[in-house]
């Protein structure tokens, strides 16, 4: 959301006019961010209740060793969330390129 919240907010500013239908899209954006972030606030509030609860029954080294496995498990996906981004920009910048190239190649 975050993303695309600052796309939209490019976009923006590159047209110089926002419009108001890129205005009421970055409205909804934001409000989206402020709703997921407090939605990851309470996730993260149970999170620890429950953490206690597994420890209890794992004890403290099998939980060291969960709590490595879950935090590795996170930055794995946050990075094949990020390269998917980049994915997608790339391609489209590589077609923006291949288009300006068949501009010219018309001239």
């Amino acid at each position: 959301l975050a993303g695309r919240l600052a796309k939209t907010e490019q976009d923006m500013l590159e047209m110089k006019e926002g419009g108001p239908g890129n205005e009421r899209k970055r409205e909804k954006l934001a409000a989206q961010l402020a709703e997921a972030l407090r939605i990851k606030e309470n996730i993260d509030k149970r999170s620890t209740k429950v953490l206690r609860s597994i420890e209890r029954y794992l004890g403290v080294e099998e939980m060291q060793h969960f709590k490595l496995f879950i935090k590795e498990k996170e930055k794995l996906l946050s990075d094949n969330k990020e390269l998917g981004d980049k994915m997608k920009l790339c391609k489209k910048q590589l077609s923006e390129l291949e288009l300006g190239e068949r501009g010219w190649a018309g001239k």
